[in-house]
């Protein structure tokens, strides 16, 4: 909707005004005051949603009206500003700067509120379709964004460490290993088989040499019999002689 503010002490002034915008264009909001104080309360927290000033120079407050314009121009908003008043108007330099018009009083009231009303509007629909191609143009940059590849950064790249520089990791360790050895072992359940397996001989030990038996063992199965004569020494004398 189309929004106004209008700084004007006499209040008379202030109703004509309002009847007359509100015929010229239904839809506008009109805010009125009648010090600049309470005006630079509103405007600085609303100043991109207005959209025409009219200021009257001579108004109570701390500042008068052309104080008030200087303050809406240095909060970098770019709305229509009217300036009135019975008495002299500002320099011609001073309406340039501040970029403003200049309505001297008394207006033919009907005649003005209609080209104010026009005003508003006409700055109105620019503003908003000016914030409509920069939303535009915001979500088509956002879109170019995400289409576009990642920038690598080939410096960075070049300073990374090989990963065989590693000391927590053996690159030749690694190569050495069998390939079935990384592999995770079979879970599947085997059938179960009958341990046909003969022991081996461990390393290099053989088995013990064991004489063949002697065919009298063969035949009647005793244990071969021990020569039990005791031994002699070289000279034929026995242990026993020799004691």
């Amino acid at each position: 909707m189309v929004q106004v503010l209008h700084l004007e002490d006499d209040i008379r002034l202030r109703e004509i005004l309002q009847v007359a915008l509100r015929a010229a264009e239904p839809n506008l909001v009109l805010k009125q005051y009648i010090n600049s104080n309470d005006a630079l309360a509103y405007i600085e927290q609303h100043v991109h949603e207005i959209d025409l000033f009219i200021l009257d120079i001579r108004v109570p407050g701390p500042v008068d009206g052309l104080d008030v314009a200087r303050r809406i121009r240095g909060l970098k908003c770019e709305a229509p500003i009217i300036l009135t008043s019975a008495f002299q108007p500002p320099s011609q330099n001073v309406l340039v700067e501040l970029d403003c018009e200049w309505y001297p009083k008394p207006w033919h009231i009907f005649e003005t509120t209609r080209t104010l009303a026009q005003v508003a509007r006409k700055f109105h629909e620019e503003r908003k379709k000016a914030q409509q191609a920069a939303q535009e143009a915001s979500l088509k940059a956002k879109l170019e964004e995400l289409r576009r590849p990642p920038v690598v950064d080939e410096e960075a790249t070049r300073q990374l460490k090989p990963v065989a520089q590693d000391p927590e990791f053996d690159s030749e360790a690694t190569q050495q290993l069998d390939p079935f050895d990384l592999e995770s072992p079979d879970t599947t359940p085997q059938p179960d088989v009958p341990d046909t397996k003969i022991d081996k001989p461990v390393g290099r030990m053989r088995p013990v040499d064991i004489p063949p038996a002697s065919a009298d063992a063969k035949n009647d199965g005793q244990p071969p019999k021990v020569d039990q004569t005791p031994a002699t020494d070289d000279d034929g004398t026995s242990d026993k002689e020799s004691n």
